[in-house]
């Protein structure tokens, strides 16, 4: 089955102009913001997180029940703590990742949802909604139809789930225990460790090298604005 923009809630204000005139939206709610489709989709949120509380990353705070800032920051804290205790050289790195919503590739979303979830009428239901998309707008030189293969909504009830399924793989890589990594929501932080300076410049290269390879794998951009380092 196909689906078309008219189907769908309205656009993301994010447009660019067209050279025929028109208006080009980069992302549409896949979910749809039509009151009884909402309170589905919402209900598909709920029970995958109650029924499967082991298969995302607890070290993601973000878009969680019974998680919260309080508990990420309370949690970074303990791994600080333990790394002095160990009289260890440490060093804390946050990083935000621009628009993810707008860059969520629907190929890599199915992808980690067949590693995360065992097929069922709910996983099946997701990558429907994922699959054979189509964007059609009305331009001045008329209608305009092309594929979309990326992109969800920023407020609508399917994005947090899709963006958790997606920075699940790299909480999940096997991190040597001197790198600890967290999320809230968009929001990445690095508490690295090492006995020895030297040690822990090869940690924190490690660590970067591979955040990296994952975020140009998914083409997110880390904001140069928003990363901090202590």
């Amino acid at each position: 089955m196909t689906r078309t923009t008219p189907e769908l809630a309205p656009p993301s204000p994010n447009f660019r102009a067209t050279p025929a005139g028109g208006r080009l939206a980069t992302t549409y709610d896949l979910a749809c913001n039509r009151p009884h489709t909402r309170r589905i989709f919402s209900g598909i949120r709920v029970n995958l997180t109650k029924n499967k509380q082991n298969v995302l990353h607890p070290h993601q705070f973000g878009f969680r029940e019974s998680k919260s800032i309080n508990h990420a920051l309370r949690k970074l804290l303990d791994v600080i703590e333990d790394a002095k205790e160990r009289e260890h050289y440490v060093i804390f790195i946050s990083l935000d990742i621009q628009g993810v919503f707008d860059k969520l590739k629907y190929d890599i979303i199915r992808k980690e949802l067949r590693k995360l979830y065992t097929k069922s009428n709910i996983s099946e239901a997701l990558e429907d909604i994922l699959s054979n998309r189509k964007v059609a707008i009305q331009t001045s030189d008329g209608p305009a139809v092309w594929k979309q293969t990326q992109g969800s909504a920023q407020g609508s009830c399917t994005s947090p789930l899709f963006w958790n399924i997606v920075a699940d793989e790299i909480l999940k890589r096997d991190w040597p225990t001197e790198i600890h990594l967290q999320a809230v929501a968009d929001d990445f932080a690095f508490v690295i460790s090492g006995r020895t300076r030297r040690q822990l410049e090869q940690h924190t290269s490690f660590a970067f090298e591979t955040f990296k390879n994952w975020t140009d794998k998914n083409q997110f951009n880390i904001s140069t604005e928003s990363h901090n380092i202590y």
